[in-house]
């Protein structure tokens, strides 16, 4: 995979592998769907060899959107963000970030310093999960998609 200056680090992807109708009652959000693919990319990292950060409870994180947890190989310094797609049939985003302070989130650190290979595990793993397909990856905020993080 060839590496570009604007990396793409936003993907979206089409899969029915994973729960999209049924609500849990630890969801802070009645639809935040996502805690399975959250699950199996880390598992799919971790026999990797990727260092998985998780939160207090050893599980992804969640926040409104949907779920995330960091990863990296010395230390976790990325997070994937993973949500469903409300009211789609079965189209699901994600991202990828450094992980930052405070100070420098607001500053746009979660943008910079994203490094390629984290990136082409996150794809790697997509490529993996059961039932995935149509990858396309575009850059933070561009409309673009394209079928590889990389040109």
């Amino acid at each position: 995979m060839r590496l570009m200056a604007n990396l793409r680090t936003e993907v979206s992807f089409l899969t029915s592998a994973f729960n999209t109708t049924e609500s849990y009652e630890h969801f802070i959000n009645e639809h935040n769907y996502g805690s399975d693919v959250a699950v199996a990319l880390m598992e799919h990292l971790h026999s990797r060899g990727w260092h998985i950060g998780a939160d207090e409870t050893g599980k992804a994180g969640q926040e409104d959107f949907g779920w995330y947890f960091s990863f990296g190989r010395d230390k976790a310094d990325h997070t994937l963000l993973v949500g469903h797609v409300t009211d789609s049939e079965g189209e699901w985003l994600a991202w990828v970030e450094r992980n930052a302070g405070f100070l420098s989130s607001l500053l746009g650190g979660r943008k910079k310093g994203i490094q390629p290979e984290a990136v082409e595990a996150i794809h790697e793993a997509l490529q993996a999960l059961p039932g995935v397909r149509d990858i396309k990856w575009s850059t933070a905020g561009s409309e673009e998609a394209f079928a590889t993080p990389a040109g």
